[in-house]
């Protein structure tokens, strides 16, 4: 799904082992497949004497090669030709040395990764304060979900932030499910854009039968946290009071194109429902370009990364800090496993034996590199989540494979496995 490359062939396998089964991590197929793939591309680049970045652009995909449609929206070429221009990119040229005679070498991939949309709930309660109370099913990871449903329900409705509660993870008030697989931002966002709708149409015909008697509903708006007809704006808490109630509460449930009802019941009880979306029209995808510079010491094979370079497309930026940081932590966490992480399997008994952070090697502040994130920030008008697509497993997609390509850049040697730790490099 990456290119028009005709000639291509893949498998995959299931191989019974006598081990414990491992549980999902954050792009659990696409960033071994990635890194499989990405680094034979740039292989062939090499053999071929082609910029690798060239070699991408030349067989850029015009459509799905499984399904046979057209993409929503695929800026994989405006990655690829961004993220080329903020690294410096001039190809890659045999290994070079450093001031301080490291071997340097320069690398990139590029990911993909399907944009997922589960089946979302919502509920809003007003009172007669003006104050807002959202809750949403789906929770806090430090994706910034919260701040994307303020964000959402203020563009839809003019209210000031300050005004909005959000609750997450809370079952007394709306049923929870998992949040993963990047489904969390656009599933929230289609549910919360739904009952911000709902909410001012229901109160625009309240009014329209009490205190703007006789004016249809279609000629009432619900804007800047105030119903407005003319002239007329009745702020949201004077409205309450003027229909005799101390509160009001709307309920909306979203289903993705493709979803069945059951879908809904999965997340009602708590489970996750990987249905869908299915567009008749197009396949959907999101997209990063990685670019990677690495130093490696020539007598030690110690390996550090100074800088890493990435353009991701994933649709409609809706909270720009916090997509930032869920692209930090993918691509830190790319690092790792290109460089440090590895599960040791006790060999007697096929166990995990470094399962906790004392002994399992993860990137500290010092590991990390300076990382420099841009989005595209375009719209996908063809979802139904305000035009936002998954971010938070595509920024790790192709980040090992870039990695591993800059590796082997200053090295002249490949690497065929995961980590790529200082016994991994042979005499040079």
């Amino acid at each position: 799904r990456l290119y028009d490359i005709p000639n291509f062939h893949g498998e995959e396998r299931l191989v019974r082992l006598d081990t414990q089964s491992p549980g999902f991590m954050r792009a659990p197929f696409e960033l071994q497949a990635s890194f499989a793939f990405e680094c034979a591309l740039d292989e062939l680049a090499g053999t071929l004497g082609v910029d690798p970045v060239r070699l991408r652009l030349d067989n850029d995909a015009g459509r799905d090669a499984i399904s046979g449609k057209p993409f929503g929206s695929r800026r994989l070429r405006d990655c690829l030709l961004h993220g080329a221009d903020l690294f410096g990119w001039s190809g890659t040229p045999g290994p070079r040395s450093g001031p301080d005679g490291t071997l340097v070498g320069h690398g990139m991939a590029v990911g993909a990764y399907k944009s997922p949309v589960t089946p979302g709930i919502a509920r809003m309660f007003a009172d007669r304060s003006g104050a807002v109370r959202l809750a949403i099913a789906g929770h806090e990871m430090g994706q910034g979900i919260r701040t994307v449903a303020v964000r959402t329900l203020c563009e839809e409705l003019g209210l000031p932030a300050g005004q909005v509660t959000v609750e997450s993870g809370d079952t007394a008030t709306v049923l929870q499910h998992l949040t993963g697989g990047s489904w969390g931002t656009s599933s929230v966002v289609a549910a919360v854009t739904t009952v911000a709708r709902q909410f001012a149409d229901e109160l625009c015909r309240a009014a329209s039968a009490g205190p703007l008697s006789g004016i249809e509903p279609a000629h009432i708006r619900f804007a800047e946290g105030a119903l407005r007809h003319g002239n007329t704006v009745i702020p949201l808490g004077t409205l309450l009071e003027a229909l005799g109630t101390d509160h009001w509460e709307t309920s909306a449930t979203t289903l993705a194109p493709g979803q069945p009802e059951q879908a809904l019941d999965r997340v009602r009880a708590g489970f996750s429902a990987f249905v869908g979306p299915v567009y008749p029209e197009f396949t959907n995808f999101s997209y990063a370009a990685h670019f990677c510079e690495i130093h490696v010491d020539a007598r030690t094979g110690r390996t550090r990364v100074p800088r890493v370079v990435s353009v991701i497309d994933c649709g409609r930026v809706i909270s720009p800090r916090t997509a930032h940081s869920q692209a930090y932590g993918s691509i830190i966490w790319g690092l790792g496993s290109a460089l440090m992480e590895a599960a040791e399997v006790d060999p007697r008994f096929g166990g995990f034996m470094n399962n906790d952070l004392a002994e399992y090697m993860v990137p500290v502040c010092a590991d990390t590199p300076d990382i420099t994130v841009e989005f595209i920030d375009a719209p996908d008008d063809g979802t139904p989540s305000r035009s936002a697509k998954g971010l938070g497993e595509v920024a790790l997609v192709g980040a090992t494979a870039a990695v591993a390509n800059a590796w082997a850049n200053a090295t002249g040697q490949r690497a065929r496995s995961f980590p790529i730790r200082m016994e991994t490099m042979s005499r040079i």
